[in-house]
């Protein structure tokens, strides 16, 4: 009974099992946003004749509209040339003898100037502007059975063919399409006989060739094409899972625009690929220019597998992640996998981790953040044992089905591995984000990473059932129409190992917490060429000791280094380097060991007036390279290649600096003269002059300075006075601001400054005068200005 002249709704079901799915022909919206009018593609050459047909040709406004490589629109007429219609034996049988013997086609010759890809458009009864109107049932058609089409936005059979130069013969494979909408009667979801069984043949962009049956899959309005990533996640990234939302195109590539950004639409055909088309071709396609038949490559070389920390080390593995790299020279889809060395006896210390990458000719690296493949950081050691393997991945397809509500058989997908020899591949699934549905119902196993034959589970879910609720109802915890797969995207994938390289790594996970913990200067107040020093403390904490850690020192630059010391009997200085402004000393510090570094430094005799002020200077602490500090890594990534100690504690995400760094800002430097200090001794509890005990002075004989004063006007200590200033004179008194700079200054000072003008807070003296023996000194001292302190008293 069969003649194979047709691609189209004829091969679609040459299985001859289930009911009878219909084309929708729909612009894009709503229910169906990648709609398209039943369009299909086909490559035509010089002299050949391409040959359409349509169930709904001139039925209402049903038309074909054919699109030339050039853009030349080629339309049916208002009768019944192209279309499929009963002739007297039925229209199956129309249908099944195919073209020029069981109806009469549309035909259009091929010109020299036309050869490439053209657009054929299958238009319904409802014309080019239908909408989707996917509320109305379609009849109930066994595929074995005679049709009629009805007056719906659906087409009930269509074909698409190719005849030879020489008019000799039909030549099949050439037809393909990108998507495929469809509609199959839902009243007897409990009848596995009515479900589709639709068989398409896939042609992927490197060449391989999958034969894929819907082997009893049931939809009712739904759609499906294959890609090489799936859904999405919002990165552009494949997710590797289904969704759980019927708003499909926020989540994937539209598989009518044109292939872009590593996205690939494989090709669907009706009937084997020809393998005499060109490998690309130009024409009436999304973005005109596309793939056809490609060669597979049989000899992949995959070699230099490397681990690589962020910052550049070898076999390390800091929280910043790492590179892991290989060199191939075959571009492609490819998986990569860490797993732990399997000994007798030994606990596995992490989770088996996959990646599936984009890889170019020559090297390729991809970023590893530390994780297992339960999204646990590996923990602090030494030496793991680690197997890298890196495998190509040869025609990797992905079938998105689009409410799809059951799939009780599973998806029947086979591989062609020789010519004309096909064999089940293996697939995979993840409905882990998918809504539970009512037991029995749901996938099973509900994720499935490790790969099965989809001859013995290509990803089922739900069962021959009717459903028992009410027909409004959306979700997917019940049966039949509303079953698993109800609004939902589930994703069924698989690819080929071609080629498979493994290497055994040792790598390293290193924990150190590092601190600066204080710094202490030896005076407080500095002036031109006085010599002084600093003193800081830092500890490493542990897990790990530091090999390699940096401490870093901003010394000021009007100072001048005289000497760095170290003090420690753990650690040990491995290089000192100076440069723009940074001492930086590099250490080896066991676990628990605490450093200690005298700086002595020098102001120089001369100094511009901007130089005045608090002297700032600052020590940090920075880890080895690849290597984690709790509190002092980056893990935003924003310096990814390097160590930097301010993004290291500001990008901690532990919203909190860290312990690194440390500032010391006590000493003032401030504009002096050159003097002879004397002695100085303490009397802590000697009274101030004008008021209460309520500060230490610094005290000579029975000179006294007072370092607190309250000029706030209740008669009580509102002036400055300095005890004996009268038998020392003259007096000078200078008066500085936290910033170095000068509020007060007398040369002979009478005890009469009320801090007019300057505000409470903190300040530094200068005092100059004669002791008892007429020699100069000079003295320094804190002063704080509280007013509030007695008002009202």
């Amino acid at each position: 009974m069969g003649y194979l002249y047709a691609d189209g709704s004829k091969e679609f079901y040459g299985n001859g099992k289930g009911n009878r799915a219909f084309l929708e022909s729909v612009n894009p919206l709503n229910d169906s946003p990648f709609g398209t009018l039943g369009k299909h593609y086909v490559y035509a050459e010089e002299g050949e004749v391409i040959a359409v047909a349509s169930s709904a040709q001139n039925m209402g406004l049903g038309r074909i509209r054919v699109t030339s490589p050039s853009g030349k629109v080629y339309k049916t007429s208002a009768n019944n040339v192209g279309r499929i219609m009963d002739r007297g034996e039925g229209t199956l049988r129309a249908e099944i003898q195919g073209p020029r013997v069981g109806y009469d086609p549309y035909e259009i010759k091929v010109s020299s100037s036309e050869i490439g890809i053209w657009s054929v458009e299958f238009f319904s009864p409802f014309g080019e502007y239908a909408m989707s109107n996917s509320d109305f049932d379609v009849p109930d058609i066994p595929v074995s059975k005679d049709w009629v089409q009805p007056t719906m936005e659906y087409v009930v059979a269509w074909d698409v063919s190719v005849r030879d130069s020489q008019d000799n013969r039909w030549i099949s494979g050439r037809v393909f399409t990108n998507i495929l909408t469809l509609r199959i009667h839902s009243k007897k979801m409990s009848n596995a006989e009515g479900a589709f069984h639709g068989t398409n043949y896939v042609l992927t962009d490197d060449g391989h060739v999958y034969r894929v049956h819907g082997n009893g899959s049931n939809g009712i309005h739904f759609s499906y094409f294959v890609n090489n990533k799936g859904f999405l996640d919002t990165e552009g990234n494949p997710l590797y899972k289904s969704i759980n939302t019927s708003k499909y195109h926020n989540s994937i590539h539209n598989p009518t625009a044109e292939d872009s950004g590593g996205n690939v639409t494989h090709k669907m055909f009706y009937t084997f690929p020809d393998k005499d088309m060109p490998a690309y071709a130009s024409g009436a396609f999304p973005g005109e220019n596309t793939w056809l038949y490609t060669k597979k490559s049989n000899s992949i070389r995959i070699e230099n597998i490397r681990i690589v920390g962020i910052e550049g080390t070898e076999n390390k593995l800091g929280r910043k992640g790492s590179l892991i790299s290989f060199e191939t020279n075959q571009a492609g889809i490819y998986k990569l996998s860490v797993d732990h060395v399997v000994k007798a006896g030994a606990v596995a210390r992490f989770a088996k981790r996959e990646f599936t990458v984009q890889a170019q000719v020559g090297r390729n690296e991809y970023f590893w953040d530390g994780l297992d493949g339960a999204g646990k950081f590996m923990s602090e050691g030494g030496n793991y044992g680690v197997v890298v393997e890196v495998a190509s991945l040869g025609g990797e397809v992905h079938f998105p089905y689009l409410d799809m509500e059951i799939n009780p058989m599973g998806i029947l997908i086979e591989e062609m591995i020789e010519e004309n020899l096909f064999k089940p591949t293996k697939v995979y699934w993840d409905d882990s984000e998918v809504s539970a549905g009512k037991s029995g119902e749901m996938s099973k196993p509900v994720v499935n990473k490790e790969g099965i034959s989809s001859a013995v589970n290509g990803h089922k879910w739900g069962t021959y059932a009717d459903t028992d609720i009410n027909w409004l109802y959306s979700g997917n915890d019940n049966y039949g129409s509303y079953s698993f797969g109800n609004n939902k995207g589930m994703d069924t994938w698989a690819f080929t190992a071609q080629s498979i390289q493994r290497v055994e790594k040792q790598i390293t996970v290193n924990v150190m917490d590092l601190a600066v913990e204080e710094i202490q200067p030896s005076s407080l107040l500095v002036t031109e060429g006085e010599s002084f020093s600093y003193t800081l403390w830092a500890k490493n904490y542990g897990p790990s000791q530091a090999e390699d850690a940096v401490l870093m020192i901003r010394i000021p630059e009007l100072l001048t280094l005289e000497d760095v010391k170290l003090y420690s009997s753990c650690a040990r200085e491995t290089d000192k380097v100076a440069e723009e402004g940074v001492l930086k000393l590099h250490l080896h510090i066991p676990v628990g060991c605490e450093v200690q570094y005298v700086l002595h430094v020098k102001v120089p005799q001369e100094l511009a007036e901007e130089f005045y002020g608090a002297l700032h200077l600052e020590a940090s602490l920075l880890r080895d390279l690849d290597t984690t500090d709790p509190d002092a890594t980056d893990v935003s990534l924003s310096m990814k290649n390097r160590r930097n100690i301010y993004e290291d504690c500001t990008e901690n995400g532990l919203g909190r600096g860290c312990n690194n760094i440390l500032a010391n800002m006590q000493v003032m430097l401030v504009e002096g003269m050159p003097v002879v200090n004397e002695p100085e001794t303490e009397e802590p509890d000697n009274p101030m002059v004008g008021g209460p005990n309520i500060g230490r002075g610094i005290i000579e004989s029975a000179f006294l300075i007072p370092n607190v004063f309250s000029p706030n006007g209740d008669g009580i200590n509102d002036r400055f006075v300095i005890v004996g200033a009268e038998s020392r004179g003259p007096v000078t008194l200078e008066v500085f601001n936290r910033h170095g700079k000068r509020v007060y200054f007398s040369s002979d000072y009478q005890n009469d400054w009320n801090g007019d003008l300057i505000e409470d807070g903190s300040y530094f003296l200068i005092v100059r005068g004669r002791d008892l023996a007429g020699k100069q000194f000079r003295r320094k001292s804190h002063l704080v200005i509280i007013r509030k302190l007695y008002a009202g008293s």
